[in-house]
């Protein structure tokens, strides 16, 4: 899925500040969009190292995660799509049974905004 915006729309909402990007996402995905993640083979890919939690990325659409992943080294992984009802209903009941923290919304220039799955079960809510 593409989205529909503007080159100029999508570089002000690339650079918009964290929580703007959160707000943006959680509007997004309240009215249905997928999510977009990165996966390694069958699994998603959580990302993090010894000296910090597990963590899922997660974008409103196929654009803003293409930025980010051209500016990583994460080597073999894939961009995929969960969709919503998916997302809603398994996935973050999962993550959140895992205690696993979700980063939303990552640009090349910025982490993005951690959120614990919970939290973001209720924003969707």
């Amino acid at each position: 899925m593409s989205s529909s915006l503007s080159a100029a729309e999508f570089q002000r909402i690339l650079a918009a500040d964290a929580a703007t990007r959160l707000d943006y996402a959680v509007a997004c995905w309240r009215a249905g969009s997928e999510v977009w993640t990165v996966a390694d083979g069958e699994a998603l890919m959580l990302l993090g190292d010894e000296d910090s939690p597990p963590l899922l990325v997660v974008w409103p659409n196929d654009e803003f995660a293409l930025s980010w992943g051209e500016q990583t080294d994460l080597g073999d992984v894939e961009l995929v799509a969960i969709e919503n009802e998916s997302f809603r209903e398994s996935t973050l009941a999962e993550l959140a049974d895992a205690g696993i923290t979700l980063r939303v919304f990552p640009t090349p220039q910025d982490e993005g905004h951690d959120i614990s799955a919970a939290e973001l079960l209720e924003l969707l809510s």
